[in-house]
């Protein structure tokens, strides 16, 4: 938790990505980051010495939401961070054995769908969100 809250205040924003830019910059934002990271498990990707991610996941009853917020360096690292991601999605699973785990993208922002997608998560129609559920195997 203190490495992943090192690393978030320690991480700049990407070239030409206002939606981080924004989480990094506007202190309520900010503020709601590290309460996320101070309450629920978070981690830096690709290491904590030279982050360009910050993930964890909100957990409650038998639902996991994986947030992440990405920084400088991540579209280098994007193959490399998808193989860690991939890593502790499936360690998660057999730890925490949650119904199922969501992640809400923004379908606009080019990348994010694929992005899911490519973690495994299957595209799940909502009216407020574009949401992607990743059903736990066998269940």
């Amino acid at each position: 938790m203190k490495t992943a809250l090192q690393a978030f205040l320690s991480m700049k924003p990407r070239a030409g990505d206002a939606e981080n830019f924004e989480i990094m910059t506007n202190p309520e934002l900010r503020a709601k980051v590290i309460i996320q990271i101070e309450r629920f498990p978070a981690v830096a990707l690709p290491s904590a010495e030279a982050p360009v991610v910050v993930c964890g996941a909100v957990l409650s009853d038998e639902l996991a939401e994986l947030w992440m917020v990405a920084g400088e360096g991540f579209d280098k690292r994007l193959r490399l961070i998808l193989r860690q991601m991939k890593h502790l999605l499936k360690t998660a699973q057999e730890a925490l054995a949650p119904r199922e785990i969501k992640i809400c993208v923004n379908p606009d922002r080019p990348g994010t769908e694929r992005f899911a997608r490519a973690l495994g998560f299957a595209y799940e129609k909502r009216k407020a969100a574009h949401v992607y559920t990743l059903q736990p195997k066998g269940k």
